[in-house]
């Protein structure tokens, strides 16, 4: 089945998520510290959600500077729990795409069973996609750089809302080629 097939009559969660390292798995795996995404029906945008999340232990520097993201800013933010909970509310029943899913949804998935609460098993993974409908001419498969290819504006500074609306629009010209 493509995804076009796959989103069509559904509604589609295009999302991002920051961590604080990069492995979702094993016995001390990285967490999640920022959530961002973007509700679509019909191929319409209806909501927005976005949320950064308290960390239980302190963020390298390397990951601050990476991702713009300080443990000053996560301080006040709500836990894992909560966010989880908000999350999978807002993704109910949706069909779940990022750019390089495995990534993201890996992330997601673990936290949401371990928060105790359920995501879609289907996903899409944009990244695929465009290495599938793009087989030349793109400097490499990066977020910016297709979306470049795609005349698509987009700054990798925007964070990870600006990520998930690149990821989105992407997608959406992906489905037109």
């Amino acid at each position: 089945m493509n995804f076009q097939d796959k989103v069509s009559g559904r509604n589609l969660v295009v999302v991002d998520v920051e961590t604080s390292g990069l492995h979702s798995d094993g016995d001390n795996p990285a967490e999640i510290i920022e959530i961002s995404a973007i509700k679509f029906k019909d191929w319409q945008e209806a909501e927005r959600y976005h949320s950064y999340i308290k960390n239980k232990t302190p963020l390298s520097k390397e990951i601050s500077v990476l991702t713009e993201i300080t443990d000053e800013m996560l301080s006040d933010a709500p836990d894992i729990q909560t966010v989880m909970n908000e999350f999978c509310s807002f993704a109910k029943g949706a069909l779940i795409a990022a750019y390089n899913a495995p990534f993201d949804y890996g992330f997601l998935k673990r936290y949401a069973a371990k928060c105790g609460c359920t995501l879609s098993d289907e996903w899409i993974d944009v990244l695929a996609i465009a290495k599938q409908k793009i087989t030349d001419g793109v400097k490499s498969y990066k977020l910016n750089d297709v979306a470049k290819y795609l005349n698509i504006a987009y700054s990798d500074e925007s964070g990870t809302e600006g990520y998930a609306l690149a990821t989105a629009d992407v997608l959406f010209a992906l489905s037109k080629i």
